[in-house]
């Protein structure tokens, strides 16, 4: 309860900084949204998850494989994203 002027004037400067501090977060998690949701980082966490070995398997090929899908995937994923920024411009 806000019993004087310098009560309230403490409380308007914590709520300042409170919605500062909350903004801040907006804005960082906004970031990581858009980074996340991004066609060339879909797709490379995609095939990363498809491409882990099950049952304790690690051979070459496994390796050489998961490299491969993460190349491919990456080059795929930045094809897509300059399509679509490129489309995006157009608009």
């Amino acid at each position: 309860m806000i019993r004087n002027k310098a009560e309230l004037r403490q409380e308007k400067k914590r709520l300042r900084q409170r919605e500062k501090e909350l903004k801040s977060q907006i804005v960082s998690n906004w970031k990581a949204i858009k980074y996340t949701l991004r066609p060339k980082n879909l797709i490379s966490s995609h095939l990363a998850e498809k491409s882990i070995p099950q049952n304790g398997e690690d051979s070459l090929l496994v390796n050489i494989f998961s490299y491969s899908a993460a190349i491919l995937g990456r080059k795929l994923g930045e094809k897509a994203e300059e399509k679509l920024n490129d489309f995006l411009k157009k608009d």
